[in-house]
């Protein structure tokens, strides 16, 4: 009989969010998949939220070819995850491979046979520890005019960061300062709060 794969997986990966993770220790077995006399193998990787690559660009899916095992485990060694921007919820990994199966090798010395086809999927987990996003300034206006001892309003500064949106505890320090050149301006700055 046709024995099925076996997957090594490593333990749950450690990533930072929008930071590339190269994964290491992913492993195929087959007792009887170099039997055959034109052994084919497929693997299929699927990242739930994320990308993944083997060394190209990223995507949600990858699946490749291997005739022997030594090529399978070659190409799952250069394999790299990275996460949704922004995002760092917990991620996860699905391995499939499919030894396509072969008939016995007394049996047409082992031609491929998909009916007796094996298939194994086991699931890799990513954590992804979240890192301070910086503040922006999204909006603000280049220049305004005044006049000479009048108040005057001015408005268009918008400023954003990720982070506080998604903490309704945190908040952030804005400092508006009124300069003429390298120095001091002259006048001063009041906020209705």
């Amino acid at each position: 009989d046709n024995d099925a794969p076996v997957l090594t997986l490593p333990d749950t990966q450690e990533a930072q969010e929008d930071v590339e993770l190269a994964i290491d220790g992913i492993t195929v077995a087959d007792l009887d998949f170099e039997d055959t006399a034109s052994p084919e193998m497929t693997v299929t990787l699927t990242a739930r939220d994320g990308t993944i690559s083997f060394g190209d660009d990223f995507a949600k899916e990858l699946t490749f070819t291997a005739s022997s095992l030594s090529d399978a485990n070659t190409k799952l060694d250069t394999l790299a995850y990275k996460g949704a921007e922004n995002a760092h919820a917990d991620d996860v990994i699905s391995i499939t491979v499919n030894d396509m199966g072969y008939s016995d090798i007394s049996d047409e010395q082992g031609a491929i046979d998909a009916t007796g086809a094996k298939e194994v999927t086991q699931q890799l987990a990513v954590s992804i520890t979240a890192v301070n996003d910086a503040p922006e300034i999204t909006s603000a206006p280049t220049t305004f005019s005044a006049e000479e001892d009048t108040a005057t309003d001015f408005s268009g500064i918008v400023v954003a960061d990720l982070d506080l949106a998604e903490n309704l505890d945190a908040y952030m320090t804005v400092t508006l300062e009124l300069l003429a050149g390298d120095g001091p301006g002259h006048g001063s700055l009041s906020l209705d709060t």
